[in-house]
């Protein structure tokens, strides 16, 4: 973490005061946050707070998914987070990112599987996954019991 912050340069960064003065309310967040993390964990604050703004300045990994994952447990490398492929389904900047997670967890190829809600259950509960019961599936034109 700390040479990372040694070969951030000022353009890095550019916008993050505007950003902050902007939205202070969000800053202030982001550093309650931090510092309830940190005190759970034993770990810094300011550390953290530092770590997660880089991540999302640089790499789109925004604070919900940095702080819902877990990223910052010592263990993960530097590598490991910049590489982290974040579900950020509500972010419209993400797109590519989206598209590319999706592609990775719901190949083309299997979309008839994923699709039709029985076809997955019945298709992935032979094989042994555990799935949630289904009651009914509705159909416009047959109704939506199982009989």
């Amino acid at each position: 973490m700390v040479a990372n912050l040694r070969r951030l340069k000022l353009r890095d960064l550019r916008g993050l005061l505007r950003r902050v003065a902007r939205e202070p309310r969000q800053a202030v967040e982001a550093w309650r946050q931090a510092r309830e993390v940190a005190s759970k964990n034993g770990l810094n604050a300011f550390k953290i707070l530092a770590e997660q703004t880089l991540l999302e300045r640089l790499h789109s990994i925004n604070r919900y998914s940095y702080y819902l994952y877990r990223l910052f447990e010592p263990g993960i490398s530097w590598e490991d987070k910049k590489s982290y492929l974040a579900d950020d389904y509500y972010s419209e900047d993400r797109g590519e990112e989206n598209v590319r997670l999706w592609s990775l967890l719901a190949p083309e190829k299997y979309c008839g599987l994923y699709d039709n809600k029985l076809v997955f259950n019945r298709f992935f509960g032979s094989l042994g996954f555990p799935l949630a019961e289904v009651h009914g599936v509705y159909d416009p034109v047959f109704g939506y019991t199982i009989d």
